[in-house]
């Protein structure tokens, strides 16, 4: 028989089975905070993507409408011209003046550019965002809208 014996050997009985146990219970403690955090991140991703969406929106809104605001100011400079693109309100007129003082292109918060619809016979000029895909047509964070949606309450 040796002498010599490992730290393991040394450990039996009760202590063996407390180290054991302390192990196990470590173990079903991780399991179950990964069930806590995955509850939490099932309960308020969606509510933070839900804002994130929102704000977005928002800013798309109030972009739309600071262009609309300097369609109307560069109209009335320019003898009632309209600018043929939102990228000629970035550049100073012929008065010298520049109506959007950020470089073109002029994006909305998804990276798209904002539309410059012009004016018929029948509509007048129109601001548009195509939304998050930047295709015409959609719902939800794809939504569509213009100047005069925002200015009617419709979104």
């Amino acid at each position: 028989m040796s002498t010599e014996s490992s730290f393991e050997d040394e450990i039996e009985g009760p202590e063996k089975k407390s180290k054991t146990g302390c192990i196990i219970a470590g173990l079903v403690g991780c399991g179950v905070m990964v069930v806590v955090v995955g509850l939490f991140a099932t309960a308020i991703v969606p509510m933070l993507t839900q804002r994130l969406s929102d704000a977005f929106s928002g800013k798309a809104k109030a972009d739309i409408q600071a262009i609309s605001e300097a369609v109307t100011q560069y109209e009335f400079s320019n003898g009632g011209r309209s600018p043929l693109s939102i990228e000629e309100l970035t550049l100073p007129d012929t008065n010298g003046k520049r109506y959007i003082q950020t470089a073109a292109p002029v994006l909305d918060p998804w990276g798209n550019e904002y539309i410059l619809e012009h004016a018929t016979d029948t509509t007048p000029l129109r601001i548009w965002t195509y939304g998050k895909d930047g295709v015409r047509g959609g719902d939800g964070e794809n939504q569509d809208f213009n100047d005069e949606m925002i200015r009617n309450g419709d979104v």
